[in-house]
């Protein structure tokens, strides 16, 4: 059941969504509710005790500890916590400027402060082998023995780190190198949690490739953490499983690893986290308690104060779960600062986890640029073993709400029809100009003295019809696009479908990204899954790690290089988005098999064809020529798609950018005076034929190559196109497919993805300054929502796609092409286009 919206008129606009009206609670209940509560915070923040720690001193370096940092302390340390624990405890102090190398982790005592003064800092090694044996940690919300955690104490007494030195977890290849591999041990884990086998029996380490915490304190009581920096952690930053009564102050957290979270509670209780920075690419704060059924045989976290922090995070700066099986409650934030991130704040659960999250207060947050939603709550993430077991999502009291800039629904409540969420309270929000709140399956929800725009307009309208299409229609239930649709005859037909799907996974993840619709992202994996579905094994030695993505039309089974750069776009989004490497994986390994048969360095350029059956390279031969070929009709300098360019930003391996590079320098060198590349197909010199999307393909890879070296000659070539793109685009913003230099264009060739994709060019140059594309940006755009087939089209193979036709004459009669690929790049460019009006309205 959708939520119903009433609209209340007046000086004071409220938003009231109800689906049940028969409750009691009211907007003014909810008001004092949340007020008692507050009341309650000088003493709930009285209730944390602090750690009781003897006066007694010891100095590392006094003790042997080396300053220079060239030798590892790590025995010196030990030595050291073990000598103040025999003698009652004390604070053990890393004198200032002092370096220290640890090779291997910390185990804290009772009774022990660690004290970092000035300029000093402790950097651990990154070799696993220095982190055994196994000790008890709680990974992911599942209990479990691993590797140590850098800085670990289970089952301790008052305990502080203190001090303004750095603690640094040197975890960058933990993270690049081991995420790749631990899905198999992190599935085994999960399903032993599920099946609940015996903590004994959950042993993991080496092989297993499950990174440490830097600093995890299990089961400890009484701690003071304050005014340390800690950096580059491998994992998780801060982990708190069934600990309690901690102080969090003064800290700040600096990750750049993937699920590098800043502070995790979890089955926490009595914590206190106040003035901290915290700048992570994954979640600022997480609080957690425990997953699926290892999460319920645990505790809850609860009494959690966040207050006077600035959160900069690169998914959520503030969340709720996923891992919170065993309950959440009694949650206060006030006073917080959201630099940056996708969502704010985020409740995320699913039908797996059951547990409960009730009574979170939140008041005087401020947001300065999210890209998903100011508020998010959904009980659909990431759910795996049979949705038997619903969140109980309850008691949201959230006040004096601000945000600068929000790219999608600034507030979302998703629920569950079976499960709907509960008693939520916002008043005083200003949000600006976002986009409607999107509320489902929820009741007892108030939203009061909000600002924003009405209805969706058309610009919204459009990506959520396109989008829809691209999820039912394109790939349905194939999992892959369906290419090009014969109107008249009603029957589709493949035509190097690897790339049409990896064209429409990115056209989903950008309609995703603007709508948070969480079907879009389920389609664009089932896609995604498919292509994985195409790399070849190693019983065919000769093409292992390639990629079966034949040309199919006249061509037939042949492997064009093309179509697998052309697609790979789409397949790293989805890791970035969906956090699984293995698509972008792939596309690395098609990426370096290429490289490794099919690169010419000297040339700049990359063979084009493999015939899959013998796994023969076309050097000489070629099905779009006849003849004695040149090496121009058998490769290209094909940055497509700028696979190596992503491949570089996915492995961080300088292969990659130098190849990615070099072919930027073949482009530039190539382009001829028309500003496009005639001399490759498929452009054809002789004909003066020009193919808009290839040569909008390479300036779009110039663009990339300018954004990362800022070398001019990649700007300036890529103006020459988008201006020869102009010259193409007719007054009503449309463009054809088959173009000629001084000829008029085939007017049977309408060619939606065109538009888009030279939209997105020139979208991208407007932003840089150059004012001369708007118009023709202005044009296209209004040119994409004018060609569209409506939502209630008779033919439900068009309903709600995007508009590029091509008419043939074929033996069986005309052929009338409807392409799958006009909506994958009109949803590129329509959300691109909403985002950066919204980023010119956020700067006025």
């Amino acid at each position: 059941m959708r939520a119903l919206l009433l609209i209340g008129l007046g000086s004071c606009l409220v938003w009231r969504i109800a689906a049940q009206n028969n409750s009691p609670w009211s907007a003014a209940q909810a008001a004092a509710e949340a007020a008692a509560a507050w009341a309650t915070l000088p003493d709930r923040m009285a209730s944390i005790h602090p750690p009781q720690i003897p006066q007694r001193v010891l100095d590392v370096v006094e003790l042997g500890a080396d300053p220079s940092g060239q030798t590892d302390s790590r025995a010196i340390i030990s030595a050291a916590i073990e000598r103040l624990a025999q003698l009652g405890g004390g604070k053990l102090v890393v004198p200032a400027q002092a370096q220290l190398r640890c090779d291997g982790p910390i185990h804290l005592r009772s009774g022990l402060e660690l004290h970092l003064a000035a300029g000093s800092r402790i950097t651990f090694s990154d070799n696993p082998e220095h982190y055994l044996p196994l000790v008890e940690v709680r990974w992911e919300g599942t209990r479990a023995f691993n590797y140590s955690p850098l800085i670990y104490a289970k089952g301790q007494t008052d305990i502080a780190l203190t001090g303004t030195g750095t603690i640094d977890g040197n975890g960058l290849q933990w993270s690049i190198d081991w995420r790749k591999r631990q899905q198999p041990a992190q599935n085994r884990l999960r399903q032993m949690g599920s099946d609940g086998i015996p903590l004994a029996k959950r042993r993991f380490g080496p092989g297993s490739y499950l990174r440490p915490s830097l600093l995890m304190l299990y089961e400890c009581r009484r701690v003071r953490i304050e005014g340390l920096t800690f950096r580059n952690s491998p994992f998780w930053t801060i982990h708190l499983p069934f600990t309690d009564q901690v102080r969090l102050a003064g800290l700040s957290i600096y990750g750049n690893t993937l699920n590098d979270d800043g502070i995790d509670p979890d089955s926490s209780q009595d914590v206190l986290i106040e003035d901290c920075y915290i700048e992570t690419h994954d979640d600022a704060i997480s609080i957690k308690s425990g997953r699926d059924r290892d999460g319920w045989a645990g505790r809850p976290s609860r009494n959690i104060i966040v207050r006077n922090c600035r959160l900069n995070s690169g998914v959520n700066a503030f969340a709720i779960g996923s891992e919170l099986s065993g309950g959440i409650s009694e949650i206060f934030v006030e006073n917080v600062r959201l630099l940056r991130g996708r969502r704010g704040l985020t409740i995320k659960t699913n039908s797996d986890r059951g547990g409960y999250v009730k009574d979170i207060f939140v008041r005087n947050l401020e947001a300065d640029s999210l890209s998903k939603g100011l508020v998010v709550f959904r009980t659909d993430y990431h759910g795996y073993r049979g949705g038997q077991h619903p969140t109980q999502v309850s008691g949201i009291y959230l006040e004096d709400l601000r945000a600068r800039l929000v790219a999608g629904p600034a507030i979302q409540l998703q629920g569950l029809a079976e499960n709907p969420i509960k008693r939520v309270y916002a008043a005083n929000f200003d949000l600006g100009q976002v986009a409607a709140s999107k509320v489902e399956n929820a009741f007892q929800v108030y939203l009061e003295d909000g600002r924003r725009i009405g209805p969706e307009g058309e610009l919204d309208e459009a990506i959520r019809s396109g989008a829809d299409y691209a999820a039912q229609v394109l790939i349905g239930e194939q999992g892959f696009s369906r290419c090009d649709y014969d109107w008249r005859s009603g029957r589709w037909r493949p035509y190097e479908a690897a790339w049409h799907t990896g064209q429409v996974i990115y056209g989903l993840l950008h309609a995703y990204r603007a709508t948070g619709e969480s079907d879009y992202l389920k389609a664009a994996r089932k896609a995604g899954d498919w292509w994985l579905s195409l790399v070849i094994g190693p019983d065919r030695p000769e093409l292992a790690g390639y990629l079966a993505a034949v040309h199919d039309g006249p061509v037939g089974e042949l492997i064009n290089f093309t179509t697998i750069a052309d697609g790979t776009p789409g397949l790293f989004e989805l890791s970035r988005v969906s956090g699984d490497q293995r698509y972008a994986d792939a596309a690395v390994q098609a990426g370096q098999w290429a490289l490794d048969h099919l690169y010419l360095p000297e040339e700049g350029l990359i063979i084009d064809l493999v015939e899959l059956a013998s796994g023969e390279i076309l050097r000489d031969r070629s099905p779009f020529y006849d003849g004695e070929l040149s090496i121009h009709q058998v490769a290209r300098p094909n940055n497509e798609g700028f696979l190596f360019y992503d491949a570089y930003r996915h492995t961080g391996l300088e292969r990659y950018q130098m190849v990615f590079l070099n072919l930027c320098n073949s482009l530039v060198e190539k382009q001829d005076s028309s500003g496009f590349w005639l001399d490759y197909h498929p452009n054809d010199r002789e004909r003066g034929k020009i193919h808009p999307r290839s040569n909008t393909w390479y300036a779009e890879s110039l663009l990339k190559g300018y954004e990362l070296t800022g070398n001019e000659r990649y700007l300036e070539a890529a103006l020459r196109t988008a201006r020869a793109l102009q010259a193409l685009q007719q007054k009503d913003g449309g463009m054809y497919y088959h173009n000629y230099l001084g000829d008029r264009p085939n007017r049977a060739s309408l060619c939606g993805s065109a538009v888009s994709f030279a939209g997105i060019l020139w979208l991208e140059l407007s932003r840089l300054g150059y004012a001369e594309f708007e118009l023709s940006v202005e044009r296209a755009k209004s040119w994409v929502l004018s060609n569209r087939f409506a939502t209630d089209h008779p033919d439900p193979n068009l309903s709600g796609g995007f508009l590029e036709t091509r008419r043939y004459r074929r033996p069986d009669g005309v052929v009338i092409n409807v392409r799958d690929i006009a909506t994958a790049f009109g949803l590129r460019f329509l959300v691109r286009y909403r985002e950066i009006s919204q980023e010119k309205t956020s700067g006025q």
